[in-house]
């Protein structure tokens, strides 16, 4: 999910009365669906666009099922 439009390559609005629930409780309405490109050679698919999010927020395990690869966390690293 994002709160950003710069990097989008292209944007659906077939989203109409769907909301996520935040962790706090709060519902966000999601605006739309879009691609986003981290390069030339990177993009996501199907990232829901929710402008009142603070942070954007991304699936591990979108990420590794879209891209065949893997994640790995270690104890005492920060991930960001």
């Amino acid at each position: 999910m994002t709160c950003v439009s710069h990097k989008f390559i292209d944007f659906s609005t077939n989203c109409s009365k769907i909301v996520i629930i935040n962790a706090n409780g709060v519902s966000s309405p999601i605006e739309g669906v879009c691609t986003i490109s981290f390069s030339p050679s990177l993009t996501m698919p199907s990232v829901l666009f929710v402008p009142t999010l603070n942070c954007n927020l991304l699936s591990i395990s979108k990420l590794t099922k879209s891209y065949s690869c893997v994640a790995s966390f270690y104890q005492g690293e920060d991930w960001q």
